[in-house]
């Protein structure tokens, strides 16, 4: 009989056999899946699948630490805050013009689920108004030392200027290696000091030709930094294969590494350090609600060693 019973239950997915017990209250399974599938998302955007299969077991729990918070969050935000009809019934009503062209209508419990969902986000964006309407912003005084502090946190790498010359896919040319050998006849005379308007008036106008601007060498696709690499100023590159196209890449102008000046990352310094603030103002809030909360969890493994 207890066999049957932990096979019938080990077949049901994780959410809906933890449970966590928030003052006396069950949270939904569904609140556990939200914050699993949000956690989820961000882990896949830097991981590969194998490496997230190995940290399946502290994502689960991040998930229900996750939505414990968000729980204990919105309960004190419905304790101390007022929303006013009106904006409810605004932002249901932008919801609904959102919707796409043709949808379906909404059933009444899609429209209750929706419902419920932007009142939570409106009270919890209120609350956090309210919790950091006192948190200072930072004097200028450090900003500045945290820049002095950080010297290699805003290293600009090198940059260049560039050019690129194709074949769009609209030329009459059915065969890649048509379109190559085309490509090849322009570098060449390129390369030779021919202007480009004449070069492309000889090839019935087909090639294009785009300003780039300046670009982050490191932050260019493999084959394109590999093609400017060594290219001088006014350099021209081989053609070079690139989103399944070929390619030619001419270096107008090229800036060394350098440090970005303080007036360009002023305010970025400013709202790091004074969402650094708000972050700590929110972790004592958290601190207060749990250490106040009747808190159990059951049904999820202790995390592993390491």
């Amino acid at each position: 009989m207890w066999h049957a019973m932990t096979q019938e239950l080990s077949d049901l997915p994780w959410y809906e056999t933890a449970e966590v017990w928030l003052n006396g209250e069950r949270l939904e399974p569904a609140l556990l899946l939200r914050e699993y599938e949000v956690l989820r998302a961000g882990y896949a955007e830097r991981m590969s699948e194998k490496e997230m299969e190995a940290q399946e077991e502290r994502l689960r729990r991040d998930a229900v630490e996750n939505a414990i918070e968000r729980r204990l969050l919105l309960d004190e935000a419905r304790r101390r805050i007022s929303l006013p009809q009106a904006q409810l019934e605004a932002a249901v009503l932008q919801w609904r013009r959102a919707r796409p062209v043709g949808a379906p209508e909404p059933t009444p419990e899609e429209e209750a689920e929706a419902q419920q969902q932007i009142q939570e986000r409106l009270l919890l964006d209120r609350f956090f108004d309210s919790l950091y309407a006192e948190v200072p912003r930072p004097f200028s005084s450090e900003v500045r030392a945290w820049y002095d502090e950080h010297p290699d946190d805003f290293e600009r790498g090198e940059q260049v200027h560039l050019v690129l010359i194709y074949l769009p896919r609209s030329a009459p040319l059915s065969s890649p290696r048509d379109r190559m050998l085309l490509l090849f006849n322009a570098r060449e005379r390129l390369a030779g000091g021919e202007p480009f308007e004449t070069v492309n008036n000889g090839l019935d106008g087909w090639l294009r030709s785009v300003d780039m601007g300046w670009q982050q060498v490191d932050q260019l696709s493999p084959a394109f930094r590999a093609a400017v690499a060594d290219l001088p100023v006014g350099g021209i590159s081989e053609v070079f294969a690139m989103d399944q196209e070929f390619h030619i890449a001419r270096v107008l102008d090229r800036r060394p590494p350098a440090r970005l000046p303080l007036s360009e990352v002023w305010r970025a310094i400013e709202t790091h350090l004074w969402n650094e603030r708000k972050d700590e103002r929110l972790g004592r809030e958290l601190d207060r609600l749990r250490a106040a909360a009747r808190i159990e969890i059951l049904g999820l493994p202790p995390l592993s060693d390491g």
